[in-house]
């Protein structure tokens, strides 16, 4: 559902300033969970071989 300019203070310029702090807000969020899941990837990746090298299996070697 779009806002109508007029349904702000000040018309077209406030509502322009609000898209651009939401825009804003939805792009540091997704920096942020993108970061954060590349960081749990990892730990994740390390566990897993961590578990294979405990395992002493010619298998896993």
């Amino acid at each position: 559902q779009q806002a109508e300019p007029g349904d702000f203070t000040g018309g077209v310029g406030d509502l322009h300033t609000l898209h651009l702090e939401i825009l804003e807000q939805t792009l540091m969020q997704c920096i942020l969970e993108e970061h954060l899941w590349h960081h749990s990837e990892t730990l994740q990746l390390d566990a897993a071989e961590q578990m294979l090298d405990d395992v002493d299996d010619p298998y896993f070697s």
